[in-house]
């Protein structure tokens, strides 16, 4: 009887607690926004998080939630936002490379291919081939630019309009960084295009592992190229990450020494970060520090610290890691003065968030963010295979002055502790009345 007598008590205790612990209501928080659904009775309802958002969060979009028509947080979700890119063809810089027929078989020998003065695929031809009335075709070489483009998985050939003959070659896929040592992608491929009365059979495609090289070449052994007119690349359908941005002013320190670059007040995972110095004159050796903290960079809170080189004229732009930075530091590397008359601005990027969440209850939802002290990550997983709507969120509604969040919310380790209570009080009169029985 005293144990009953005694959980009950805890357990008033416990719901007391609970009670303390106030529901959160769309008034404690500084910024919401109303969301437009595209259907009218949706299950979960996905879109991206507006770049106001991040600068309205206190706690890194932990203190973010969707609310329901009745005032009621429902489940959400939040992911980095990908973007799918379809597979796309375009034309590389090609050049023939011709050979002279010597007893019927093609030799190359006497031609180089080289980078001339502008960066151009350039052909050296030896007198012996030139002179050579009797000469083919035997290899493509192509400029790729890594950068402007996704890995190559594939390679489309477009015969000349006029050919009239049937063709037929095997031929290698290679691969150079220089030009000069080449590694083989794939080989005894087979490019056919047969003509007859009812049509043409063709086989003009070709298949390779993804490859991002810079230079290519097609080599047959004993086949002549030359009826190829065109030659695509083909690259594979893929996800790209997607990033939000803002450009934010800096400040130079009044020694000249530093250049102080805060991120509005908040911490931001960066990918990149792009210095913009305007018309003024500038070439140094710097160094980037970022720094976890929102205040004026403190040693204790330094994430990275990246050595580069500024020049006008070239994009003064660094990476980093995606760790979270509330302030950016820039310095020589050699302490000396950075010459300076204005301080520059600085265009951030980070990756961007997707927001998905159950439409539970009635509509509309609202966004909400920016409780001050809501630190509890409250994700939950969405099912990804049920069937989800898109949806825009309008601007914010900025409200200067939210109600403070009640204490229970500020300090969920009151209600834990509250229950560790109740068990080991429990436990202890448990052991008592255990002892009692054995004495009687």
């Amino acid at each position: 009887m005293q144990v009953i007598r005694a959980f009950c008590g805890l357990a008033m205790l416990w719901s007391a607690g609970l009670s303390a612990a106030e529901t959160l209501t769309l008034a404690q928080f500084t910024h919401t926004a109303p969301i437009t659904i595209s259907a009218s009775q949706p299950i979960v309802v996905t879109t991206a998080v507006p770049n106001w958002v991040y600068f309205a969060s206190h706690h890194r979009l932990l203190d973010l939630r969707v609310f329901n028509a009745a005032g009621i947080a429902v489940a959400h979700q939040l992911r980095p936002l990908y973007q799918n890119v379809t597979s796309e063809e375009f034309e590389l810089p090609a050049i023939a490379v011709p050979a002279a027929v010597n007893s019927n078989n093609p030799v190359s020998a006497g031609t180089d291919v080289q980078l001339d003065a502008q960066g151009n695929l350039h052909i050296h031809v030896d007198e012996s081939v030139q002179k050579t009335r009797n000469t083919v075709i035997t290899q493509w070489v192509l400029h790729n630019s890594p950068l402007q483009h996704a890995p190559i998985t594939g390679l489309r050939f477009e015969m000349n309009a006029d050919t009239e003959n049937n063709f037929e070659a095997e031929v290698s896929i290679e691969t150079s960084a220089d030009l000069r040592d080449w590694q083989t992608l794939v080989s005894q491929q087979k490019l056919v295009l047969l003509k007859g009365p009812q049509g043409q059979l063709a086989q003009l495609n070709i298949n390779v592992p993804p490859s991002n090289a810079t230079y290519w070449r097609i080599r047959s052994e004993n086949a002549d190229l030359k009826g190829i007119h065109h030659i695509w690349m083909r690259t594979a359908s893929r996800s790209l990450p997607q990033f939000e941005s803002a450009t934010l002013s800096c400040q130079l320190t009044a020694d000249n020494l530093r250049i102080l670059c805060p991120m509005a007040g908040v911490l931001l995972p960066l990918s990149s970060a792009r210095f913009d110095f305007g018309s003024q004159a500038f070439a140094f050796n710097v160094r980037v520090n970022s720094y976890s903290s929102v205040e004026n960079p403190k040693a204790n809170t330094l994430r990275e610290s990246l050595q580069t080189t500024f020049t006008q004229g070239q994009p003064a732009e660094v990476s980093f890691n995606g760790s979270p930075v509330g302030y950016l530091e820039i310095t020589m590397q050699t302490p000396g003065v950075l010459g300076l008359v204005l301080p520059p601005t600085v265009t951030v990027q980070w990756p961007a968030q997707q927001l998905s969440f159950m439409a539970h209850g009635l509509m509309p939802f609202t966004l909400a963010v920016g409780a001050e002290g809501l630190k509890q990550n409250a994700e939950q997983l969405i099912d990804p295979r049920l069937e989800r709507v898109s949806a825009t969120v309008a601007p914010a509604e900025v409200h200067a002055n939210p109600v403070a969040l009640a204490n229970s919310q500020k300090r969920p380790w009151l209600l834990w502790s509250l229950l560790g209570a109740m068990v080991v009080l429990l436990a202890t009169m448990a052991l008592k009345l255990i002892r009692e029985k054995e004495v009687i």
